[in-house]
């Protein structure tokens, strides 16, 4: 019975953050909705143009975990990751409106499937990854604070990062060589 209810403490732990960052994501994302032109966006998406090309999510994400790993070392990325993971969880939202505004209902079923398929992997591994993160930083900060030589498993939390981060790649090449083609075929919701 302990172990549930700790367990359970340790989900409401780290599911407020993410429940308090969805409802101001989606907040922001409805007041950007609603003041900028979302026309050519709207034109771009009513023509399905955006599931003519692979989808090339490796650079962009190469690019951050390289930016948040850099930034782990000097202690930033418990400043960088929440930023990030608000922009994501707007352009998911945004997403939403977006698709709901020109198709309706259909649209919502098919920005659920689109944002499962393209970033719920992501951020998911992200996640894990800051977890990993702010605790090596948490433990290399006590080992120079105290001196101490306490094993902090610093070779487990290198090595879950680094499953993380071939996993995120994986993912990402999946999605170039079959993200679009899954979607193409679910294309028929938006007709």
């Amino acid at each position: 019975m302990k172990c549930l209810i700790s367990s359970s403490n340790k989900l409401t732990k780290y599911l407020k953050p993410i429940l308090i960052f969805s409802l101001l994501g989606f907040i922001l994302s409805f007041f950007i909705y609603h003041n900028i032109n979302n026309d050519s966006l709207i034109n771009e998406i009513n023509s399905l143009s955006f599931l003519d090309n692979n989808l090339n999510l490796l650079p962009l994400h190469f690019i951050f975990l390289g930016i948040l790993l850099s930034f782990s070392f000097i202690g930033l990325c418990f400043i960088i990751f929440p930023l990030y993971f608000l922009f994501e969880i707007i352009c998911i939202f945004y997403n939403f409106f977006i698709f709901f505004h020109i198709f309706k209902f259909n649209g919502l079923i098919f920005s659920l499937i689109y944002n499962i398929l393209l970033k719920s992997i992501y951020i998911s591994l992200l996640l894990i990854i800051f977890k990993q993160l702010f605790k090596l930083t948490k433990d290399i900060l006590n080992t120079l604070k105290y001196n101490s030589e306490k094993n902090y498993n610093f070779q487990k939390r290198i090595k879950i990062i680094a499953i993380c981060i071939i996993l995120i790649i994986l993912n990402d090449i999946l999605i170039y060589f079959f993200g679009a083609k899954i979607l193409t075929k679910l294309s028929f919701l938006l007709k």
